[in-house]
């Protein structure tokens, strides 16, 4: 039972799900602009999981590469933007001097070699280890980290597209600002970014209110609202992938009501 937490389970009940996902990433690529999927749910309804299965999906088909964020822990060290970049850039734990080594080779890689876009994003990453802990950006403003992201994005999207999950963004403030930056960008820079939000109508922060209301109403956000699994799905997903008998299996299959 302790390895069961590793094991990859398949989608159940999700396929109507699933093609309207696919569609909005066929959306994104052919039109070369970014889009946004707001996926609701209560808390275990497989938002994530939904997220999860596209970009991996996609990224098994040469179709996108891949970046998530998390944003359920503000005092974890996976919160935010910066650890989000610092993940796809494999700078984690890394010093200044080595981030900006990492940052530089990428974006070489990619075709830019403008030096002050790699500064910027290499401000991104910080605070760096072995730096003092009252560390403080040169970027004055919020949306100036954000353009060095988004700038990130654009030199990686000539790769690929890029299907980029911000979870439990509905927590974040920050992360649901940067989401309708990118969105707002696409006018002067289109990119093709799909952009999927995953949030839960419970705990939303009163700061968060209205960035969700006004991106949930925007005509490039389609809203995906994940319900509980039908009673035949929960059954196969208890029964059969849990290898459970029956009695323990419906037991189980009561206790979370689909989730």
């Amino acid at each position: 039972l302790g390895l069961f937490g590793m094991k990859f389970l398949p989608l159940v009940g999700r396929e109507a799900e699933q093609d309207k996902l696919w569609r909005e990433l066929n959306l994104c690529i052919t039109n070369r602009k970014s889009r946004a999927v707001v996926i609701s749910g209560t808390e275990g309804s497989g938002k994530s999981r939904l997220a999860i299965w596209l970009a991996q999906r996609a990224h098994e088909v040469g179709a996108s590469s891949n970046i998530r964020g998390h944003f359920s822990d503000p005092q974890g060290s996976n919160f935010g933007l910066a650890p989000m970049l610092k993940r796809f850039l494999r700078a984690e734990g890394c010093d200044r001097e080595t981030s900006k080594e990492r940052v530089s080779s990428h974006m070489h890689s990619l075709g830019t070699t403008n030096t002050l876009e790699i500064d910027n994003i290499t401000e991104v990453l910080g605070p760096f280890k072995n730096e003092p802990h009252e560390y403080q950006s040169r970027f004055s403003r919020e949306v100036e980290r954000f353009s060095a992201i988004r700038l990130f994005m654009e030199a990686q999207c000539k790769i690929r597209p890029i299907v980029m999950i911000l979870d439990d963004a509905h927590l974040s403030e920050p992360a649901l600002k940067f989401a309708e930056h990118i969105l707002n960008s696409q006018e002067r820079s289109p990119t093709p970014v799909l952009v999927l939000i995953t949030m839960s109508p419970e705990g939303v922060p009163p700061e968060c209110r209205t960035s969700i209301q006004s991106l949930v109403r925007r005509p490039d956000v389609t809203n995906l609202n994940i319900s509980a699994l039908a009673l035949e799905h929960r059954r196969h997903l208890v029964q059969e992938m849990l290898g459970l008998d029956a009695e323990l299996a419906a037991m189980v299959e009561a206790k979370t009501g689909g989730n």
